[in-house]
């Protein structure tokens, strides 16, 4: 087993008002040095299920190898990755919030909304309910407690325009 250092890096001002009561829990992770297990090919170690579990938060922002910022949603218990950075303006995605998508009382899936302008993005395939944009989807894998995020989009053939602003979020939101 290959054995490298991760650091999760999680700031105080990324947090979202609801979520300050719980912030010391995520802080103690800033600094975290541990051992990663070896990732599946084209996939990096993102963390364990507990770094993704909370009862008060659904989106968690993480770095990556590519210097990019991705974002882990734990939405209904089910797992996406999605980059963190809104097209419109390069907000980080994981200040807004997660949402059903649903038509007449049937809910087909679920999206981020962006708390900048409110535009909302597919968790399965990154298009955008308000415009053609569209954010990159990544694949998620989950062997045990562990959690892997792949190295490409896995939304590739989606059409629309993408801007991610070189990888990292804008901070005048």
């Amino acid at each position: 087993m290959l054995l490298r250092p991760v650091k999760i890096l999680l700031k105080p001002s990324l947090l979202q008002p609801h979520q300050a009561a719980f912030s010391n829990h995520f802080f103690k992770l800033r600094s975290m040095t541990t051992s990663s297990p070896t990732a599946p090919e084209g996939f990096f170690f993102a963390g364990t299920m507990a770094n993704f579990t909370h009862e008060t938060q659904e989106i968690f922002p993480i770095d990556t190898p590519f210097n990019k910022r991705i974002a882990i949603v734990n939405r209904n218990k089910k797992l996406s990755a999605i980059i963190n950075i809104c097209p419109h303006a390069g907000v980080s995605l994981h200040k807004g919030q997660c949402v059903d998508i649903e038509d007449m009382g049937i809910v087909w899936g679920s999206a981020i909304v962006c708390a900048a302008h409110g535009w909302s993005f597919d968790l399965d395939t990154g298009s955008c309910g308000n415009t053609r944009f569209v954010i990159d989807v990544h694949e998620v894998k989950q062997e045990g407690e562990n959690v892997f995020v792949s190295l490409k989009p896995k939304n590739a053939n989606v059409q629309g325009p993408r801007r991610d602003f070189g990888g990292k979020e804008s901070e005048t939101f």
